[in-house]
């Protein structure tokens, strides 16, 4: 399953490109099969846009369904691994009907460029939240001076803890 994710994160887009018929993509051996096989990435796209236009079209249609089209705003926040895919955001956009934009993690001095990514998101603004015991998860501009997070960092508080926790295991 591991090779299968990695596959799509290296190759796969929600864009046909004009070479996709003449670049190869390594495919790892499944069932029968007893050697690496290549395909071309046309194929690769061809997967990865079908799932990710069906995840939309199911978005849009449960929002529909809970009458919260009015109340969803005029834009789509795409968080998680999907997010850095190749074209996701304009196949959001035209399944949606909306504008789209991809979260990264903010209000945080000091993360890493691993955790900087869409994929912490989401985590990064709940342990914000949990530790700064406000309304909002994103409380104002990010503090791009440090302080801060130095005056955190030394007082050895659980926001703290857990970043550096983040930093050490991703």
């Amino acid at each position: 399953m591991r090779r299968l994710e990695r596959i799509k994160t290296i190759y796969g887009s929600c864009l046909h490109g004009a070479d996709d018929e003449f670049v190869s993509v390594p495919c790892p051996p499944i069932a029968a099969q007893d050697e690496l096989h290549h395909e071309p990435r046309s194929v690769v796209t061809k997967i990865v846009r079908s799932r990710m236009e069906e995840t939309f079209e199911l978005l849009r249609d449960r929002i529909y369904k809970a009458g919260l089209e009015n109340y969803s705003g005029r834009q789509i926040v795409l968080t998680g691994g999907g997010a850095r895919l190749n074209g996701v955001r304009e196949l959001a956009e035209l399944v949606l009907s909306k504008r789209v934009r991809i979260g990264q993690p903010h209000g945080v001095f000091g993360l890493s460029d691993v955790l900087g990514q869409p994929d912490f998101a989401v985590a990064t603004g709940l342990l914000k939240q949990a530790f700064e015991h406000t309304d909002e998860a994103i409380d104002g501009p990010p503090d791009l001076s440090g302080r801060a997070y130095r005056e955190q960092r030394y007082s050895g508080n659980a926001l703290g803890r857990s970043l550096q926790w983040l930093r050490e295991n991703f």
